[in-house]
């Protein structure tokens, strides 16, 4: 749990034994399991004042999973010191999850797992297939973050610290998938990454190098389908897709993409629309963007009042069991931020 917490708050281990008062030596073995039994109240009391963790935090079981590496999106231009932060804090999320998942029986619907290369029309035969699973009707999908909730799947927004991370998934015990994604991004785009996680829940538990490609594809079928929004892309234009956005809730940039998929444009019709969107700014933001609300998830924040209304846990006792301190609880997993009294 030091490591977690070291690598959360982006020190090394050099640094953290400065800010302590030990060797590094001291962290290393620490961390390697090798200290166990000797840490003295001091050097406790010391790293829950350094690291902001409180001291239930380093008494919890658990070890870090590690997300599939392709699963990243954008990962490649990153700095390894952020990717290793976000995993620290995205395993924590995880062991918080899979703490309040232990009292707590999810009514879910179907998760199947399908393989792309076991259906002749791929990814898109899948996602079809998967809207029919869960009698989804025809047309635009108005939540798609409650959607993919109720099938258990736990729904995290995540700051990354960074715009060129969208999101990613991992797996946690049980074989519950827990979905982490950039609340910054726009709404349509955030969206977008849900249905490309979806699709690497759904299609994959190994790494291929198509899964990316087979991801996408799947998220456009699933969001946009085929036999539903192909003859609206008529007339094309670029007033069209700004239209089509806010039906559709995805955005501009998905809908061209889509576009090209279906070969509603030319190759070279696809390029000039790209330049358009790069004069234009639309790159970075576009038309409407504000127009489509940030869809929020709700499952966590639920499993957490089973503990508080149905099995009597008080904000401090659940923050405790969780290794919170009690003012990031309230924020964290109720979104209620600080109060001014305990509510019991």
């Amino acid at each position: 749990m030091v490591k977690l917490a070291r690598e959360a708050r982006g020190l090394t281990q050099k640094q953290l034994a400065e800010e302590i008062g030990v060797s590094q030596g001291m962290i290393s073995k620490l961390e390697d399991g090798l200290m166990a039994g000797s840490v003295t109240y001091d050097f406790v009391s010391k790293a829950t004042e350094v690291l902001n963790f409180p001291y239930s935090f380093f008494t919890q079981s658990g070890t870090a999973r590690a997300a599939c590496a392709s699963f990243y999106r954008k990962k490649a231009s990153l700095p390894s010191r952020l990717l290793s932060q976000c995993d620290a804090l995205m395993n924590i999320d995880r062991l918080r999850i899979e703490k309040l998942l232990e009292s707590c029986e999810l009514s879910k619907n179907p998760l199947p797992f399908l393989d792309p290369d076991e259906f002749n029309g791929g990814p898109a035969e899948i996602a079809n297939r998967l809207r029919t699973l869960w009698k989804i009707p025809r047309g635009p999908i108005q939540n798609m973050t409650k959607l993919v909730e109720d099938t258990g799947c736990v729904i995290v927004h995540f700051d990354f610290g960074t715009k060129k991370l969208d999101g990613l998934s991992i797996w946690g015990k049980n074989d519950i998938p827990i979905v982490f994604l950039n609340p910054t991004l726009p709404a349509a785009r955030v969206r977008l990454t849900l249905a490309h996680e979806l699709g690497h829940i759904v299609m994959h538990r190994i790494p291929s190098p198509d899964m990316e490609d087979q991801a996408m594809r799947f998220a456009g079928e699933f969001l946009m389908p085929e036999l539903d929004i192909k003859s609206q892309f008529l007339p094309f234009s670029i007033d069209r897709l700004a239209r089509l956005k806010l039906a559709w809730k995805v955005s501009m940039q998905a809908l061209l993409m889509r576009a090209e998929q279906l070969g509603i444009v030319t190759q070279r019709y696809a390029r000039y629309l790209w330049m358009q969107f790069g004069k234009y700014g639309y790159r970075t933001r576009e038309p409407h963007d504000e127009q489509i609300p940030l869809e929020e998830p709700k499952l966590r924040q639920e499993l957490a009042q089973v503990y508080l209304n149905d099995l009597g846990y008080s904000h401090d006792e659940l923050a405790d069991a969780l290794g919170m301190k009690v003012a990031d609880f309230r924020q964290d997993i109720l979104g209620i931020g600080d109060y001014l009294r305990v509510v019991k």
